[in-house]
């Protein structure tokens, strides 16, 4: 339970990806688990069912609603997640927009906001409401999950890999500003990761045979590293890139 007494709040955290895994993560080694869902995904009954695996697997955990690239829905976010379990420890900026290939000339303005402000904005909203609670405590871990292609001059999309590398900068730049407070901001970013069944990511989560027999990435492994960037063991990590492939 290397997490024990920590809460964390993981952002597009309910669906069947990286952002779910990770709660799932955080919660078997004793945090207290915010998951959030509404920026792209709106189903209540998948989110009580994410918070509901938190808790078997040793962790408290509750589900909230909330549009990530909106300023009153992050504040209510974080609010929360205080109300129920105190300051925020450890923030894990997951949600983010689609990745679609597209070219340019496909791409309408309204497009292209969803993603980058789900991107940035949803970043920077959160790092915005957690900081000053970690500064007060002196301790706290803020991980962003980006592309391994964020910065590639060919990788489609637009959209996407533009808001990926803002996000990088932005991690960057709070890394070397938030390190004399005793945080550590760092960015985990996979490339082509498998999305397995249900069943197959309850084993992974608890390092059962399919885990151990894997071949590829998988989101169990980003759940991993961003595991260890929450550990005591990372705590003079800063501003480092943690790519998987």
């Amino acid at each position: 339970m290397l997490l024990s007494g920590r809460v964390a709040i993981v952002t597009g955290s309910t669906g069947e990806g990286m952002g779910r895994q990770i709660a799932w993560t955080l919660a078997r080694e004793g945090a207290s688990v915010v998951l959030n869902y509404g920026t792209y995904r709106r189903s209540e009954a998948a989110a009580k069912a994410a918070a509901k695996e938190c808790e078997a697997l040793g962790g408290s955990a509750i589900a909230v609603r909330a549009d990530t690239r909106k300023e009153a829905d992050v504040r209510r976010l974080v609010a929360q997640a205080r109300k129920a379990f105190g300051d925020v420890h450890i923030a894990v900026a997951n949600a983010g927009g689609d990745l679609i290939e597209r070219g340019l000339d496909d791409l309408g303005l309204a497009d292209w906001k969803k993603v980058v402000d789900a991107e940035l904005d949803g970043a920077f909203l959160l790092a915005r409401e957690v900081l000053p609670g970690m500064r007060k405590a002196g301790w706290g871990r803020l991980v962003s999950i980006s592309w391994d292609k964020a910065a590639s001059p060919s990788a489609l999309p637009y959209d996407y890999a533009v808001g990926k590398a803002a996000r990088d900068v932005l991690m960057s730049k709070l890394a070397r500003a938030e390190r004399k407070h005793g945080i550590t901001v760092n960015t985990v970013a996979p490339g082509p990761v498998a999305y397995p069944s249900d069943a197959q990511s309850r084993d992974f989560v608890r390092h059962g045979k399919q885990w151990a027999a894997r071949k590829q990435v998988t989101n169990q492994d980003v759940a991993e590293a961003v595991l260890w960037l929450c550990r005591d063991e990372a705590r003079y990590v800063h501003g480092s890139r943690i790519e998987l492939s």
